[in-house]
């Protein structure tokens, strides 16, 4: 709620912002939601970029997170 209202803040104040949303496995369904509520704010660009930090070639021993808690 904080983040929202701070960007809120900066927009209204006339910044121009940009919304870089990574893309993980676990947020993956939310990319439609993030980049309506950003047109809804006001940001001015919606950039989706895909995250490697998890990709089991690139890097085998790091795991995603799991489990309720990071929904």
């Amino acid at each position: 709620d904080k983040i929202i209202e701070n960007a809120s803040s900066f927009i209204e104040a006339g910044g121009n912002a940009n919304w870089i949303y990574l893309i993980f496995k676990h947020n993956e369904h939310q990319v439609e939601e993030a980049k309506t509520l950003s047109k809804e704010l006001g940001f001015r660009q919606f950039i989706e970029k895909v995250s490697r930090r998890f990709d089991p070639i690139r890097y085998p021993t790091i795991l995603p997170p799991v489990g309720e808690k990071y929904i």
